[in-house]
């Protein structure tokens, strides 16, 4: 990961399907972010609101449209948001279509 983003101590295991080489911190952080957020442990969340901006982070996981219930609950409850200002909220998942 360009700009050492894996060197600062995320876990490879949220970028399994990506070479991790490629990806750049400012370019790619609507993916590294979403990433995190789905896949992250405790210290990859804490590691993630040290390289990017609180207000960048709640923007990306406003538009992302493919999280989980607990990651929205989550992060709605440490970044204020209601759930209904998710993007993905406002989706219903296939299988209860």
């Amino acid at each position: 990961m360009n700009k050492n983003g894996l060197k600062l101590g995320l876990s490879y295991n949220i970028f399994w399907d990506v070479d991790v080489e490629k990806l750049d911190i400012e370019k790619d952080k609507d993916f590294i972010i979403r990433r995190i957020a789905v896949y992250g442990r405790d210290n990859d969340i804490k590691l993630m609101f040290t390289i990017y901006k609180k207000n960048v982070i709640k923007k990306i996981l406003k538009k992302a449209d493919n999280l989980n219930p607990d990651t929205v609950s989550y992060f709605g409850l440490i970044l204020s948001i209601r759930e209904k200002d998710f993007k993905c909220y406002k989706k219903k998942p296939p299988h209860l279509i």
